[in-house]
Formats: structure tokens, sequence, C-alpha cells
């Protein structure tokens, strides 16, 4: 559903900074919505919210496998393309799982080994959140690229 919603606003919004940011916003409410409060204290609706927190994510996901062939000079845009893909988005992104599960979570236990469903929705939600807040600084440094 991100891609879809991500296509369609393609058509609408002429700024790729805007365009990136129409998902951010949402998503720096949605995602800490999802984790500090339905999980806990409404998890009747934990799922539509999640829904909405994994559609924002991967709305900005599609967002720079459009935004980045446009952002680099010609005789950079594989290079230039691949190394954020595969560096920012395969080396990077990842260890946000054991970030999570091994060092946040177990930390917001006590460090105790006894780690609940609780702790790891919590860490996920300061991560996630984290991610959020950081791409939403960082975006004002992007280039508007020339199409």
């Amino acid at each position: 559903m991100g891609r879809i919603l991500l296509a369609v606003l393609l058509i609408y919004v002429a700024s790729r900074r805007t365009l990136l940011r129409i998902f951010q916003i949402p998503g720096m409410i949605v995602l800490p919505l999802t984790y500090f409060y339905c999980f806990s204290k409404q998890p009747d609706w934990f799922v539509t919210v999640y829904f909405f927190a994994g559609l924002f994510t991967i709305a900005q996901f599609s967002y720079f496998g459009e935004y980045l062939p446009k952002a680099f000079p010609i005789h950079l845009r594989g290079t230039g393309g691949a190394f954020a893909t595969n560096i920012g988005g395969r080396m990077i992104g990842t260890m946000a799982a054991p970030l999570v599960t091994e060092f946040l979570a177990p930390m917001l236990a006590g460090g105790s080994a006894n780690v609940k469903a609780a702790d790891v929705a919590f860490a996920a939600g300061l991560v996630g959140t984290g991610v959020f807040v950081i791409g939403f600084a960082l975006s004002s440094f992007l280039p508007e690229p020339h199409v």
C-alpha cells in the first residue's frame, strides 16, 4: 500500500522533499503511537495502527528507490544509488533488529535475561521513532533532483 500511495502522490506532488515529508510527519506520530500506546493499552487497535506505521515506512523505502537515481550525476547514478541502498539500507538498517532485541530490550528489562514483549515493543518504538526523526532532520539537506 505504501508503494501504491507513493506512486499516486508522485503524480500530484512536484517537490521531492515535500513528498518525503508527507510520509515522515505522520510516521513520527503513528509509529510511537503504535509501540508506546497501542501495544500495551489498546491491543485491539495495534494491528490496524501497525498497518499505517508500515505504510509510512515502506513508502519511504519506495521513495528512495525513485529519488536516488535522480539525485546523483549521470556517471554516478548506479554506483551512488547502489551504495546508498546496500550500505544504508542493508548494512545499517539491518542492525536495527539486534539493536532492539539484544541491547535495548534487555536494558529496558533492567539487564535481566527475562525480557518481556512490552520491553521489545518499547525498544522497537524508540528505534523506529528515532529513525523517523533523524530522517526528517536530514531530509532538509536532500537536493531537489533535476529531472
